[in-house]
């Protein structure tokens, strides 16, 4: 209809779910701390391991829903409706993603290969799409890439959870997902800059997939 119409619809529908959730008052159940003295949590080394992962994994997850639809526009040839039909199936496998790589991340001894499965998937459709592929090689493409690049962060909100320890659950996820919005803040613009700088977008995706 029209970018205002877009925008005013996903406004209401915002409004709609920040309303809703006054129907969940009280759903949640708080679990009691554990005893004094079995407070545990990841060490030092494993935080920074954990929060270089979320830095890098949502960088190239926001370059990718950023710069995708520009990308095949520019330089695919698509027309702008199909190009946001694009980045619509891939956030539609994200979906999928998060329910696959959760499953597989609950499977004993899986939680972190699940990641590890997850960005070895996204840096191989981003080298893909850093080759040139044009046509209809995008649509599988890009599917995948959601599917890995999007939904990768349930099974990592998983294994926060896991070694959180007893209550420290709340500050670790606090500390990771400053790290993880860290990311988000800075690659968009740093690849976006360079990319443009060398008038290539195979700068940008092959600086995503080398992250």
């Amino acid at each position: 209809v029209s970018w205002r119409f877009a925008f005013a619809f996903a406004a209401v529908t915002a409004l709609a779910v920040a309303c809703s959730t006054a129907l969940l008052q009280g759903a949640a159940v708080l679990r009691a701390p554990g005893p004094a003295g079995l407070e545990t949590g990841p060490s030092r080394r494993e935080r920074i391991s954990m929060g270089f992962y979320g830095f890098v994994m949502a960088g190239a997850q926001w370059v990718f829903v950023t710069y995708l639809v520009l990308y095949l526009t520019d330089g695919g040839g698509f027309s702008l409706q199909a190009a946001g039909l694009v980045l619509a199936l891939a956030m539609a496998a994200s979906v999928g993603g998060r329910l696959f790589w959760g499953w597989l991340s609950d499977l004993p001894g899986r939680r972190v290969s699940a990641l590890l499965w997850a960005s070895m998937l996204a840096l191989t459709m981003l080298t893909a799409v850093a080759s040139g592929i044009d046509g209809v090689a995008v649509w599988p493409v890009a599917t995948l890439t959601g599917a890995a690049l999007v939904g990768w962060n349930g099974a990592f909100h998983a294994l926060i959870a896991e070694r959180a320890g007893a209550g420290g659950i709340g500050r670790l996820s606090g500390e990771m997902m400053a790290v993880v919005f860290g990311g988000c803040v800075v690659f968009p613009p740093l690849l976006g800059f360079l990319s443009e700088a060398l008038d290539s977008w195979t700068v940008l995706w092959a600086g995503t997939a080398s992250a």
